[in-house]
């Protein structure tokens, strides 16, 4: 254990300790009078990183997100190379688990432009002169930021930012990627969708300028009657708990509180389990941290059910499977809510034991016995 009582693989590593990095052209050197000289370096909550939760994990989204190089994951270590970080933030919405986490101060206000509740935001590349919504990179707005945003009315995003095309930071999913994906969302449950307006520096600056601060209606219509409800639902209790910076702080999924409108609902991630695979060993069901796939038990029947809803693609569920029994499925409608169980006693040691019913068990033993075949060290003595 480290001294802050973080698994030992979980670390963060000190600049001297170099990794390879991708510079930044020449061209696009951080503009001095927008952010302190000292990088804000993002926080990693060791508790909720699924590194440290099985040693299988084979998430690497920070390290696919970063453009310079400064996540590490190997065997002995999941860390962060401070002297490679250049604040960018893009690990931060990349991890699907919450575990990273950035200092760095964003203006939460929502303005009203052209009659529309709007956020702005620009990079720090882009030249505009306003403090007020500059970020480092605009990519570094996830679908959970969006729909945090979106609870609290935001239906429109105004950006300015240098060309993507020629930055190392445009290689990873960029804001329009994720506008679409949480607009697949929304649609599908006849929700407002989110829309994004980009604008040059200077218009951008003027519009800041003309728009007003955004005051929550008070009178609902119909159309915003879904939204208004799950802002009341999900925003003071669960937005509050997963932006806690502390390892017992619980991740909420983005997709928690979105009204249950029918079967074509889309859902950003969700679990699938092959029942022609799964022993029903019930590693996923102990090991997920949001209750995405639940052990259901009554009288009359056993079953997994799968919560679409919870799910935060982590994929701890996938990893841990020995059997290759779990897939994780995006952006589709709910896929086969439930497993149907079938349960027993094994005729060798006693012990109940639970699979699915299209996968019984065919000799009487559980999964354990199967595998150690207890009665090979019995003999007959003559």
């Amino acid at each position: 254990m480290n001294p802050d009582g973080t698994p030992t693989r979980i670390r963060v590593l000190s600049d001297e300790h170099p990794t390879a990095a991708t510079p930044t052209p020449a061209t696009r050197q951080r503009p001095a009078t927008r952010f302190a000289a000292v990088v804000a370096i993002p926080h990693l909550l060791g508790e909720r990183c699924v590194h440290a939760r099985i040693e299988t994990a084979s998430c690497r989204a920070c390290v696919e997100a970063c453009p310079r190089g400064a996540w590490i994951i190997d065997d002995q270590k999941v860390g962060i190379d401070t002297g490679a970080c250049d604040g960018c933030d893009l690990c931060v919405p990349a991890c699907p688990e919450g575990a990273i986490t950035s200092d760095r101060q964003r203006a939460s206000d929502i303005m009203l432009w052209r009659d529309q509740p709007s956020v702005f935001r620009a990079c720090e590349y882009a030249g505009v002169p306003d403090q007020t919504g500059l970020i480092p990179c605009l990519h570094a707005i996830g679908p959970n930021e969006l729909l945090r945003l979106y609870r609290r009315g935001a239906t429109g995003w105004v950006t300015s930012a240098a060309p993507c095309e020629t930055c190392p930071r445009g290689r990873t999913q960029r804001l329009q990627d994720s506008i679409r994906q949480v607009n697949a969302l929304l649609i599908s449950r006849s929700l407002q969708p989110l829309s994004l307006t980009v604008l040059k520096p200077d218009a951008w600056s003027d519009s800041l300028r003309w728009a007003t601060p955004y005051q929550a209606e008070t009178v609902l219509t119909r159309r915003r009657f879904f939204r208004k409800a799950l802002e009341l639902a999900v925003d003071t209790a669960s937005e509050a708990t997963a932006n806690a910076a502390g390892p017992e702080a619980k991740f909420i999924a983005a997709t928690t509180g979105l009204p249950v409108t029918g079967a074509n609902d889309i859902y950003l991630y969700q679990p699938h389990i092959d029942p022609q695979q799964c022993n029903g060993c019930d590693a996923c069901v102990r090991l997920c941290p949001h209750q995405a796939i639940l052990l259901e038990r009554s009288a009359e029947s056993w079953r997994y059910r799968l919560v679409a809803e919870q799910c935060t693609g982590c994929g701890i569920c996938r990893d841990a499977c020995d059997q290759h029994a779990i897939s994780l499925d995006s952006l589709q409608t709910r896929q086969a809510p439930t497993v149907d169980l079938i349960a027993g006693r094994c005729t060798a040691c006693g012990a109940p034991y639970h699979t699915p019913v299209t996968n019984p068990i065919t000799d009487g033993r559980c999964r354990i016995c199967t595998r150690t075949r207890h009665t090979r060290l019995l003999y007959q003595v003559l």
